[in-house]
């Protein structure tokens, strides 16, 4: 399985997605499964193929659907006096 990392305030490429991190910080978000959680998040932003904007709140054990593939949020870490930074697998849709 493929893992990325995107640092806070800079964009990376999932499967030719341009997706955008910024704004890490502990705060409560939901995970794939709905389960409420608190922790460290990210904002992440991209626009999907046919132009239109999103944007989610993402921490540990969140999904990622852009389009055809799906990544899973694997930490949002971040360091005192550093930008923060989201690792993601890629996963299958049967995986997901």
């Amino acid at each position: 399985m493929s893992h990325e990392v995107i640092t806070e305030t800079t964009v990376g490429l999932l499967d030719g997605v341009a997706v955008a991190v910024g704004n890490v910080w502990e705060r409560d978000y939901a995970d794939a499964d709905g389960t409420r959680r608190a922790g460290m998040t990210a904002r992440l932003a991209w626009t999907d193929a046919g132009g239109t904007d999103h944007w989610e709140v993402a921490g540990a054990g969140s999904l990622l659907s852009l389009g055809t593939s799906h990544w899973r949020v694997v930490a949002v870490d971040k360091a005192p006096g550093t930008p923060g930074r989201v690792t993601l697998r890629r996963e299958n849709p049967a995986d997901a």
